[in-house]
């Protein structure tokens, strides 16, 4: 039971660090292809680089975190 209950926890925690860059990417995303703010492509540009890292480096460290332990158990 408590497994199960942090299980649920540590996979809703992972789901809002994931969804929290993968938006922001999305957003700047959309704003090119809409040509929304065209004298502003190479700043939204550099958001999406910069947030596609931070969504690697967090799936890295979730990764690291759950490390050898198995969540299944």
């Amino acid at each position: 039971m408590i497994l199960e209950r942090l299980r649920k926890e540590l996979i809703a925690n992972i789901s809002h660090e994931l969804k929290t860059p993968l938006g922001i990417v999305k957003g700047f995303a959309e704003g090119l292809q809409d040509n929304v703010a065209y004298d502003k492509r190479d700043r939204y540009a550099v958001h999406i680089l910069s947030d596609g890292v931070s969504f690697y480096f967090t799936v890295d460290q979730s990764i690291g975190e759950v490390g050898d332990n198995n969540v299944h158990e």
